[in-house]
């Protein structure tokens, strides 16, 4: 990196410093929404937003077990 492109940085979220237009940073992992699979668990893989099936069918939540671990 440059001496030039190192002055130019940004803090990403709150912790994390950036080369200004030059880097994804690590915080876009947190971009995954961690319920949308719950959702679709409980609505037969069916995404809420899309309406679409882009997960496996699960059936009705009212037969699901729970697992004993």
């Amino acid at each position: 990196m440059t001496t030039e492109h190192a002055r130019d940085w940004s803090a990403t979220g709150c912790v994390e410093p950036t080369s200004s237009g030059r880097h994804y940073g690590h915080t876009g992992c947190l971009m995954f929404n961690i319920v949308a699979p719950l959702e679709m668990a409980l609505r037969d893989g069916v995404h809420p937003l899309l309406a679409e099936q882009v997960g496996p069918h699960t059936g009705d939540p009212s037969t699901f077990t729970r697992s004993k671990i």
